[in-house]
């Protein structure tokens, strides 16, 4: 019998997907479509194809069977060097990506203020994406079951479109699923 842990990877990380990204005529396509799960208006990340490092978003504007036509952002477009689309793909119908147990809170002030994020479920959550209510991203590798992780804001990369606004949550997307956790005061 496999270890939960293992079986769990197992069943979790078929759903996320990741494509390669080729440009055509200044116009941005990732070598997946609708067969590889990819929905029309779904907001994927885009990574650098050697280091896996979030260069910004894509939104799908077209979708086709084996292709997409995508829209990237500033960063993600002015990006240099091969690039890839990482995503989690559409699930069938009924089914919901796992939520998460977890709890987020501010520490600190000022340049010193750090993102305290505590995972309350039983596994360990992997290759996740830290999307802040400002539109601030921070990729976190792992965080084991029953911990927590302190990140400064500052380490937050911004994306095109920072927003002024509280940081009222921040939307956790990892391998195991996925939570919009109110960050508390």
């Amino acid at each position: 019998m496999l270890p939960s842990v293992l079986l769990s990877l197992l069943l979790t990380q078929s759903y996320l997907s990741e494509a390669e990204v080729f440009e055509d005529n200044a116009v941005f396509f990732a070598r997946a479509g609708s067969a590889k799960g990819l929905k029309t208006g779904q907001e994927v990340w885009v990574v650098d194809a050697e280091t896996a490092k979030i260069l910004g978003s894509a939104l799908v504007m077209e979708l086709w069977e084996g292709m997409a036509r995508l829209s990237l952002d500033a960063l993600a477009s002015k990006a240099a060097g091969a690039k890839r689309i990482r995503y989690l793909r559409a699930m069938e119908e009924g089914f919901c990506a796992r939520p998460m147990s977890g709890k987020a809170r501010l520490l600190g002030v000022g340049a010193f203020q750090k993102l305290v994020l505590s995972n309350e479920s039983g596994e360990d959550w992997s290759r996740c994406h830290l999307l802040l209510s400002t539109n601030r991203l921070f990729q976190l590798e792992r965080l084991p079951a029953q911990s927590t992780a302190e990140i400064f804001l500052e380490k937050f990369a911004a994306l095109e479109n920072v927003r002024i606004v509280p940081l009222e949550y921040v939307w956790v997307e990892c391998l195991e699923g996925k939570a919009k956790l109110a960050i508390e005061p």
